[in-house]
């Protein structure tokens, strides 16, 4: 059985998320929402969102590593779609996770990068999030 001290350095698992998205120049939270994210043991990522800022496809996917003691990083992309269901575009997260001591919490900050059918970047934005392992 796995103890809480030996999950201190590990992001595997399934993960509840509050993302904020937040305007890049101040910091200022502009909308918040939940997420839910399982990070697997072979370095995928796969993530779905209750954000009614962008309409998507649902599933987020991705991958992470560890960078080095309870530091991670990350990539997920998701398929972005207009109101009458027509392909918009992609959207790419990159984010930066600290794992909290106990190895259940992790807070984050991501960069956003929004591109438009032919991959031409039309956007980007900043955001945080703060997490909790579930149990």
């Amino acid at each position: 059985m796995e103890t809480a001290a030996s999950k201190v350095a590990k992001l595997e698992g399934t993960w509840e998320l509050t993302v904020t998205l937040r305007s890049c120049e101040t910091g200022t939270p502009l909308k918040s929402f939940r997420a839910m994210s399982t990070f697997s043991s072979g370095g995928a990522v796969m993530e779905t969102s209750a954000s009614d800022v962008l309409p998507t496809g649902g599933l987020a996917q991705g991958y992470w590593r560890h960078i080095g003691g309870t530091s991670y990083a990350a990539v997920i992309k998701l398929f972005r779609f207009k109101g009458d269901g027509t392909f918009a575009g992609i959207e790419r997260v990159t984010r930066n996770i600290a794992l909290g001591d106990d190895g259940n919490e992790f807070s984050a900050t991501a960069s956003v990068q929004v591109f438009d059918p032919d991959d031409r970047l039309v956007r980007t934005g900043c955001a945080t999030a703060m997490a909790r392992r579930l149990q």
